[in-house]
């Protein structure tokens, strides 16, 4: 049943002042058809009509791809709220007025890191992109491109290439543990690592059939079904890095 603005009225004036700036609706039978929330995470989300006793642990399950078990939650009911969190979010029963998830401690949305960049684009942003000049790139560039023209003249230079990817990667990871006090890449981010290993699953598999393939096809297995299976898991990967960046 639709909520009356009466109804509607009553609820917002239970929700905090702090998130009625920015404060995300939806209801409850729409976000429980989707599979990852449509929502900006970093900002406060009201779910409203939560009348189905299925509903609560679907909406978990929905919630659970952008915020961990923890993240505290608000069940608006009458005059107050009651304090909860998503793990316990499948226990609550069906009826309530309506249900408040805070932002994020650390934003992990899309539009976080459009903010981010355009804080380094502006004239007060990143000191030392504002100091790179093009004869200071091309002087980067320069030996980048002799580091791949000497693996190149090599006996194998797969390997070397490879050699110098794993030995960049090294030092990026090195030096992201000196500067986060960390090894763990996503440890300020649990809700990112958490959607990512979620993917493993499907990704795994698609990675080892894409070897298979592309081992097929270079030792001169030209067969429609594997060019046709090379070709997507291609898409795939490249569908996913366009969704992920």
């Amino acid at each position: 049943m639709p909520l009356n603005p009466d109804q509607l009225a009553r609820i917002l004036a239970v929700v905090p002042l702090e998130h009625m700036e920015s404060l995300q609706i939806v209801t409850a039978a729409a976000l429980a058809d989707q599979y990852y929330p449509r929502l900006d995470p970093a900002q406060p989300v009201l779910i409203l009509g939560i009348t189905d006793a299925a509903q609560p642990t679907r909406l978990r399950q929905v919630l659970s791809q952008a915020y961990t078990p923890e993240h505290p939650l608000i069940l608006l009911g009458g005059t107050t709220g009651r304090e909860t969190s998503l793990a316990a979010l499948a226990d609550i029963a069906a009826g309530g007025d309506a249900l408040l998830v805070p932002p994020l401690a650390a934003p992990a949305s899309y539009e976080a890191l459009q903010d981010v960049v355009a804080h380094l684009r502006a004239p007060a942003g990143c000191p030392w992109d504002r100091a790179l000049t093009w004869d200071k790139l091309r002087a980067t560039l320069l030996e980048e491109t002799y580091e791949l023209l000497a693996a190149l003249a090599g006996p194998d230079p797969g390997e070397r290439i490879f050699g110098l990817i794993e030995a960049e990667h090294r030092r990026t990871r090195e030096w992201h543990a000196r500067i986060t006090a960390s090894d763990d890449l996503l440890a300020d981010n649990p809700a990112l690592a958490r959607s990512i290993a979620n993917r493993f699953p499907y990704l795994d598999p698609l990675h080892v059939l894409q070897v298979e393939m592309l081992r097929r096809y270079r030792e001169g297995d030209e067969d429609e079904m594997v060019v046709r299976a090379l070709e997507l898991t291609l898409n795939a990967i490249a569908t996913g890095l366009r969704n992920s960046g």
